[in-house]
């Protein structure tokens, strides 16, 4: 992996979330609502290269009993340069140290990632605990 690369404690800008998202094969979603859920991180890290946001992700949740780990993602052109690692790394730093045992830690992932998430200690829900959403 280069050197090139920085990880930055921060939130991506609402013009960052979509640019990276939308460069990762993502949707891009609403300003307004991209504008209101950042403002509630608790914690988001970029990954910049040559000045350019290239990667981000973020935990949200209530600070003490959950903590979702969500919007992971990488510009295409620096996939599979450990991008996604850094952004890992820097979130499950975060979770180490602000969540307390009884914390339940989540995140939602395609089929094709979960064994990437599953060196940092995540399991498939069991069967009979079926996850459930709603999309706007």
């Amino acid at each position: 992996m280069s050197s090139a690369y920085s990880v930055i404690e921060r939130t991506p800008t609402v013009v960052e979330y979509n640019h990276v998202r939308q460069s990762s094969g993502l949707s891009v979603k609403d300003e307004v609502a991209v504008e209101q859920g950042l403002a509630h991180t608790l914690y988001g890290v970029c990954i910049e290269h040559e000045g350019s946001v290239v990667g981000i992700g973020r935990v949200i949740g209530d600070g003490g009993l959950f903590f979702d780990v969500v919007d992971l993602a990488v510009t295409e052109e620096h996939w599979g340069k450990g991008v996604g690692k850094l952004i890992m790394d820097a979130l499950m730093s975060y979770v180490d140290a602000h969540a307390r045992p009884s914390a339940l830690i989540c995140l939602m992932a395609n089929r094709a990632i979960t064994p990437f998430y599953e060196t940092y200690g995540f399991k498939a829900r069991d069967s009979d605990m079926l996850g459930m959403a709603i999309r706007k």
